[in-house]
């Protein structure tokens, strides 16, 4: 069947229409983005945009970039972040590091580095002003775990900085898992940690995620629906079933490894005279609905254990659960924030008097 003359003019003309509606549906389509867009750029800004600051490492698998500045703002974040010579956070990404000044170093992961709170602010930086004759270096790197801590400890006893005090920042919810992590896999794409070898869809998923608060804003309303904010069991395979099921001994099963590599660090503080103080963090698990489990728990079970074990060992170490509260964490966060860090410092000002 052949189309005639007259219908093949109406077919144009009817497609020339479905095209020029479906032209100017986009274009209202991208108009109404384009106001949302603004819309939530001035009164909610929705966009993660987590720093670009890691780099690869051979021997840790990521670590900061060098004597930089970066912003970083979520939710209730909106802070800055200096790095220094040896991507150790700083006051100013110009500050030096001086070998031969005595020195405290911190070695932790995002809640030793002060994630999401200006560094005048964090434990460390509130720790220069208590402790001016030493010299506060603050290696921790969000995303690490005690593997980092031992190899940067080593480092720098290498590089012969006169290390006076180490303070680890041990916070069992992410680091007793993270040592079954192959870190030498994890690959770094545009500054930031991703999952899987660099592709087109990583750099998509960063850049939408970085740039747009109405897409980000769908996002989280996606994963909010998936997630509950309240749970009503506890898994006994999950890493908060296995850190909060009250069994002392499947507990130490768990926590062995991170335990010994604690004892390894101790070990070579002894070695070379350097002062051990081992700050347990608790996670906001019992703290923040964000993170409760309505069954009967004792939230603080693993902090409690871990600071029993680490005296028998005679490795100094403080337990910071009984310090905390709903009011020392970040809005819609895991970590410490300003009033967090206060409490924090206190203790380590407290406990560093008592040594030496």
């Amino acid at each position: 069947m052949t189309m005639g003359k007259e219908s093949w003019i109406f077919w144009k003309f009817d497609m020339k229409n479905v095209m020029v509606n479906i032209g100017l549906l986009f274009g209202s389509m991208l108009i109404a983005f384009i106001v949302i867009e603004i819309g939530f750029e001035i009164f909610s800004p929705q966009k993660a945009a987590f720093p670009k600051m890691y780099q690869s490492d051979k021997e840790l698998g990521f670590v900061m970039q060098s004597n930089k500045t970066f912003r970083h703002w979520d939710y209730k974040i909106d802070t800055h972040y200096h790095l220094g010579e040896y991507g150790n956070r700083t006051h100013s990404g110009n500050d030096r590091i001086v070998l031969e000044k005595e020195s405290i170093l911190l070695l932790g992961d995002s809640f030793t580095f002060g994630q999401g709170v200006e560094y005048p602010y964090t434990f460390c930086g509130l720790m220069e002003n208590e402790f001016k004759e030493y010299q506060i270096i603050n290696t921790a790197v969000p995303g690490w775990g005690l593997e980092q801590y031992l190899i940067i400890l080593k480092r720098y006893i290498k590089l012969g900085l006169n290390i006076q005090y180490a303070i680890i920042g041990y916070f069992p919810f992410n680091d007793i898992s993270d040592l079954k992590r192959d870190y030498k896999a994890i690959r770094i794409s545009d500054g930031r940690i991703i999952k899987g070898t660099p592709n087109f869809m990583n750099r998509i998923n960063t850049f939408i995620v970085s740039n747009s608060h109405t897409l980000t804003f769908l996002y989280r309303l996606w994963v909010s629906n998936k997630v509950k904010k309240h749970y009503d069991i506890l898994s006994p395979t999950s890493r908060a079933g296995k850190l909060f099921s009250g069994d002392t001994t499947q507990f130490r099963i768990y926590a062995g490894e991170a335990q010994q590599c604690i004892e390894d660090i101790a070990t070579i503080c002894k070695k070379y005279d350097i002062s051990l103080l081992v700050l347990i963090i608790p996670s906001e698990h019992g703290f923040t609905i964000r993170k409760t489990y309505k069954v009967n728990i004792d939230y603080s079970f693993p902090t409690r254990v871990i600071h029993w074990d680490l005296s028998r060992k005679g490795i100094d170490s403080v337990d910071l659960r009984p310090y905390m509260n709903e009011n020392t964490f970040i809005p819609k966060d895991t970590h410490f924030n300003k009033e967090g860090h206060q409490i924090v410092a206190q203790i380590v000002k407290k406990h560093l008097k008592m040594v030496k």
